[in-house]
């Protein structure tokens, strides 16, 4: 008897052994998980910020002034400034119109007014993608600064017209020229004395059903992923696991 309890104390010391040895690894296991999602964490709040840091992204979201809404939800077209370089940003405009007729005839946005004094002038276009309207303007000289209007908004720094419209579902130009130029630069909006104040408007043309109506659109901040929800989601996920591997045990 004596010697049977002897073999059954030794055949548990054997298995509580093993079963912490698998405990340990999986303790392990959890350390290079939580180091790993730490490094992405650590790697995304470099690029991720208030709007994300190095991304702007606008919605033209808000129909204004008289005429008829465009066809679909919006936002009907998207604005998104990224930082690639320095002093260059690329700018995507995503053309998100469903209506048969509608084109986009303009778009105006702004300038940090620190920046360059104001003057966006000094603002060069580069085309990237299906880029290629016939007019590009802005502003001239401090003088005349904020000197574009969009309907009823007033007060904008830069121009951009489309002659034929625009009906390409992507344009991109790469713009440059403007010492400090980032892509929160054009994170600001009008300053007209009247009318409403937008990041950025938009014209957009052959909206109704024979097309033969307009729009004025403003744009509005679409809000990005922040990195603190990445460390939350890590913090609710690891514990988890964490628990989950204690109960498999």
């Amino acid at each position: 008897m004596g010697t049977a309890v002897v073999i059954v104390n030794c055949d548990l010391g054997l298995n509580l052994r093993e079963k912490t040895s698998w405990l340990e690894e999986r303790e392990n296991e959890m350390k290079s998980l939580l180091i790993g999602f730490s490094a992405v964490v650590v790697a995304t709040l470099g690029f991720v910020g208030p709007a994300s840091a190095g991304v702007v992204e606008l919605g033209f979201t808000e129909h204004y002034a008289d005429g008829v809404a465009p066809a679909g939800d919006a936002p009907w077209i998207t604005l998104r400034f990224t930082d690639v370089g320095v002093n260059e940003v690329r700018m995507d405009i995503l053309n998100l119109l469903v209506g048969d007729h509608e084109r986009i005839h303009q778009i105006n946005f702004n300038l940090n007014p620190l920046l360059n004094g104001g003057d966006a002038s000094d603002l060069l276009f580069t085309q990237v993608i299906n880029a290629n309207p016939n007019n590009i303007t802005a502003d001239s000289s401090d003088a005349i600064a904020n000197a574009f209007s969009a309907g009823p908004a007033l007060g904008f720094d830069t121009e951009i017209i489309w002659t034929p419209p625009a009906a390409a579902l992507e344009t991109s130009f790469l713009l440059s020229g403007i010492s400090g130029l980032t892509a929160e630069s054009f994170l600001f909006k009008n300053t007209g004395s009247t009318g409403p104040h937008f990041y950025a408007a938009a014209h957009i043309g052959g909206v109704g059903p024979d097309g033969e109506d307009s729009a004025w659109l403003g744009a509005t901040l679409i809000p990005l992923p922040q990195a603190w929800l990445l460390l939350v989601v890590g913090l609710m996920v690891v514990p988890a696991l964490r628990y989950r591997f204690r109960m498999m045990g």
